[in-house]
């Protein structure tokens, strides 16, 4: 994936790295995700490619618990290359239209699709 990134960096592209599973149950599993996450930003800083990340605040669960969700999308957004000069946006893909807004997380956005 670093790889492919790479390549549309060198044809003037900026890249969206998505990593997908929105069916978790529990807790436990959505830290597995905020890890996940935090592996993929600290890459994107390591490798210096020009790439921004996408979550899915029910994938961070906002189905088992809301306040849990903006937990976890705080504690993506807080990394520090993040923070650093906004060098790498943290977009919220809401995709499904059923839920709405970002819960006062400032410097990330919203991607949202109406049916």
């Amino acid at each position: 994936t670093i790889r492919a990134i790479r390549d549309l960096n060198a044809a003037g592209c900026t890249a969206t790295f998505d990593h997908l599973n929105e069916s978790v149950t529990s807790a436990a599993e959505t830290e597995g995700e905020v890890r996940e996450y935090k592996q993929i930003l600290k890459r994107i800083d390591e490798t210096g490619i020009r790439s921004n990340v996408s979550i899915k605040l029910t994938q961070f669960g906002l189905s088992i618990d809301p306040e849990l969700a903006y937990r976890n999308a705080r504690a993506v957004e807080d990394q520090p290359h993040v923070v650093a000069a906004d060098a790498v946006h943290v977009g919220i893909d809401d995709r499904d239209g059923r839920r709405r807004g970002d819960g006062g997380v400032y410097g990330i956005s919203a991607t949202l699709q109406d049916r």
